[in-house]
């Protein structure tokens, strides 16, 4: 049997490479919308609630014959958690040809990564070529992670912060404007000035943190809606006409983010259909019409209609945790990492 091997979360952000995992997590987006001939079992996730403390542990599997990947991921998600992230996760990373458990590793920095770069693929394909506003509601680790790779995308003239406890979105604009989130991710800095303006590239920029979301949204071309929320605080009277919208939260069926004028309206596109359908509320409860998969557009067998208002609604897939843990794992075998 072989040697397991544990590879903790400083190893894996020494190990993640962000324009690497950017193009396979496009391809695997492309390849899972194949459907049937795509070579990806995916169950949808399975959630179990913890009552007692609004708690909630889900499992996601995953097997890609093409990709040689066996993963599992054990991620918990208890909103109300304060000394410790809300979510924790780990993965485990088989061999596929004999079931042996190769590596477990953790997951969580894996999960923030890959979100945003995900969104960043849709992004890609579903925003205007010119967009130079971008707001961001939150300010937790995933508006920092979608900041970041929103960021590699576009060179924003603003940058503008939404937060319901303002304070933290201001600690969250500080860290913009520092430059710091850009070569480490998770770093913090103390400046407390709410606006400033300053200049990268010779290009002036300014970075907001706004008291209301109508604020925050107004004429933004992007919009990255990364919340706790579990009823509307984007609506459509606040959305410019063909802004695209990323919404990553409210992964629960009886959770909104999104008002149901700007759902009905709009075209959505989803990471999974069919997990969209059974997890997130945005598109149950407003009954809107998914148009497509991202991985559809990748695979230019349905449209990307940027001219219009668009919505990437994600609950996240296994197939991205699973390409995402093979390429660590392989990456730490092949430089010996300790």
């Amino acid at each position: 049997m072989s040697t397991l091997t544990w590879i903790d979360a400083d190893t894996v952000k020494k190990l993640l490479n962000r324009d690497d995992l950017f193009k396979l997590l496009e391809a695997g987006m492309g390849q899972y919308s194949l459907g049937i001939d795509s070579g990806i079992v995916q169950p949808v996730r399975c959630t179990v609630a913890v009552q007692d403390v609004e708690g909630y542990l889900g499992t996601m599997p995953c097997y890609s014959r093409s990709h040689g990947i066996l993963t599992t991921k054990l991620v918990s998600f208890y909103p109300g958690n304060v000394r410790v992230p809300t979510h924790l996760a780990w993965i485990m990373h088989f061999n596929h040809l004999d079931g042996t458990l190769l590596a477990l590793m953790d997951g969580e920095v894996i999960t923030n990564v890959r979100t945003g770069l995900v969104s960043a693929v849709a992004t890609k394909y579903l925003a205007g070529k010119d967009s130079k506003i971008l707001a961001i509601l939150g300010a937790g680790t995933q508006a920092r992670s979608h900041y970041v790779a929103m960021s590699s995308l576009y060179q924003f003239k603003q940058v503008r912060i939404w937060n319901r406890t303002k304070q933290n979105g201001e600690k969250f604009a500080d860290e913009i404007r520092s430059g710091s989130l850009l070569a480490v991710q998770d770093a913090t800095s103390t400046t407390t000035t709410t606006t400033t303006t300053m200049t990268t590239n010779n290009n002036n920029w300014t970075v907001t943190c706004c008291d209301t979301v109508e604020e925050a949204v107004k004429d933004a071309d992007v919009i990255c809606v990364a919340t706790f929320a579990t009823e509307p605080i984007l609506k459509k009277k606040w959305v410019k006409n063909g802004a695209h919208i990323n919404a990553v939260g409210a992964v629960r069926p009886n959770w909104r983010e999104l008002d149901d004028d700007l759902m009905t309206s709009s075209v959505v596109y989803t990471d999974t259909r069919d997990g969209c359908l059974l997890e997130s509320g945005d598109v149950i409860l407003s009954k809107c019409k998914i148009y497509a998969e991202i991985g559809e557009v990748i695979n230019k067998s349905k449209q990307s209609y940027q001219d219009e208002t668009t919505i990437f609604k994600s609950v996240g897939m296994a197939i991205e945790d699973g390409i995402c843990a093979k390429y660590i794992y392989e990456k730490h075998t092949s430089t010996n990492c300790t």
